[in-house]
């Protein structure tokens, strides 16, 4: 399933790794169900993404506690040290 917009009227669908009506944790290499508005970083590293206009970002040195803003479809295995991934959208 390919990530669309969120719209925030209702619930979205069912997630296994839902953290709430607007947030879930990342799998890595697995899109997203909605495009993200910003992603948190649990543990601090680098952050490989993919935008939603398809092109690849990698965010060098990302701080514990800190967000990435962006519209993001997924994040890649490849090139991400960063750990305890969160999507917010």
């Amino acid at each position: 399933m390919a990530a669309v917009e969120y719209q925030p009227q209702g619930t979205p669908p069912a997630l296994g790794n839902l953290v709430g009506d607007d947030a879930a944790a990342i799998v890595n290499d697995v899109e997203f169900a909605y495009f993200s508005r910003r992603i948190y970083v649990g543990v601090a590293g680098d952050v490989s993404l993919v935008t939603k206009a398809g092109t690849t970002l990698l965010y060098k040195n990302c701080v514990a506690g800190s967000y990435i803003g962006c519209r993001a479809k997924k994040v890649n295995a490849s090139g991400t040290t960063a750990t305890n991934l969160i999507a917010e959208w």
